[in-house]
């Protein structure tokens, strides 16, 4: 996101919120990492702004490691704290520089970026006592989710097959890789839970990359779910919530657990 400088920014829903007062007195960084793999740690840091008796929080889902470790060592150094409207929060953020070490990638800095914007929003939000719903003017509906997975190497389906047995209902948005073969195509398609294959050829320099060509995934998925599941989905284990995911119009903020 860039501050509100357009007509045609303010006219997008986005654009609604640019006026809403924001008060920072303070951030903090919380670092997590996960093992996929062998050869692939994926590391995030969670952003939370505060300020008024409230906190707002963001994820900077940055891909390369090393800019997590440098921004989690170097702690919260950015001068932030002072009284805003989320438009001129989001212009102090283009005058500061997010990075100590020039990112590798160059979707490291939006990423980052939009960790930092959209923990401001979740506070403004809260500071002002609304839901993103209510300062939208919009209805809330029930949220479908997938399971977001790669399966290992030599790829089998049992993952996924662990999965449904707990849980019939889910559905899934899975990674393909060269290896896999005719028979494991067929076995996943009879399980009618293949929501979207994700090819991963837009990926560059990470475990992840994909060969395939993505016009694939246009022509057969253009209408595939987002890859928005929660964490717990990730583990095979009784006892969460099932999905759709009924709303809460009355919670207040830009996140779906208080």
């Amino acid at each position: 996101m860039t501050s509100f400088s357009t007509v045609a920014d303010r006219q997008t829903s986005f654009g609604r919120l640019p006026d809403l007062p924001l008060t920072v007195e303070s951030y903090g960084l919380d670092g997590l990492r996960r093992r996929w793999s062998a050869e692939f740690v994926r590391r995030t840091t969670v952003v939370r702004l505060s300020g008024a008796g409230q906190t707002g929080v963001g994820d900077d889902v940055t891909y390369t490691p090393a800019d997590h470790e440098v921004l989690q060592a170097a702690g919260a150094t950015l001068p932030l704290a002072g009284r805003y409207t989320l438009d001129s929060f989001f212009g102090r953020l283009e005058e500061l520089e997010l990075f100590a070490v020039q990112p590798r990638r160059a979707d490291s800095r939006p990423h980052r970026r939009w960790a930092f914007e959209s923990a401001a929003l979740d506070l403004a939000l809260r500071q002002s006592g609304l839901s993103l719903a209510s300062a939208l003017d919009r209805r809330p509906a029930p949220v479908s989710l997938v399971v977001s997975l790669r399966l290992p190497e030599p790829p089998t389906a049992e993952s996924v097959l662990a999965r449904l047995k707990l849980y019939p209902g889910l559905r899934f948005k899975l990674d393909a890789t060269a290896s896999w073969t005719e028979s494991l195509v067929a076995g996943l398609a009879a399980t009618g839970a293949v929501a979207s294959i994700d090819f991963k050829a837009y990926y560059e320099d990470l475990p992840v990359d994909g060969a395939v060509d993505p016009s694939l995934a246009s022509l057969f998925h253009p209408d595939a779910p987002n890859d928005v599941a929660s964490l717990g989905y990730h583990e095979i284990r009784d006892g969460l919530p099932r999905s759709p995911l009924a709303p809460s119009p009355t919670r207040s903020g830009f996140r779906w657990s208080a």
